[in-house]
């Protein structure tokens, strides 16, 4: 399952946001320290803002996080 979303309006979409805190597996991409605990019950490590360019996140399987780097494509310029 992909989702994209806004932890603050993910709670309105109830029925797939329980599946995915019952899955306890995801990326959370620019975290906020609180979507840990919020989407994946588990503890994010503390980071501030700027350690989270785009791309830049954590991964959680089985309730391990780690710090993972996703490929972004580049706007295109003149378009």
């Amino acid at each position: 399952m992909l989702v994209e979303t806004d932890t603050v309006t993910a709670g309105s979409a109830w029925q797939i946001f329980s599946e995915l805190k019952t899955a306890r597996a995801g990326i959370v991409l620019q975290p906020e320290e609180a979507d840990g605990a919020s989407i994946f019950r588990v503890q994010f490590p503390r980071a501030t803002r700027a350690d989270f360019p785009v791309g830049r996140g954590f991964a959680v399987t089985a309730g391990r996080v780690r710090r993972v780097q996703v490929a972004v494509l580049s706007p295109e310029k003149g378009t």
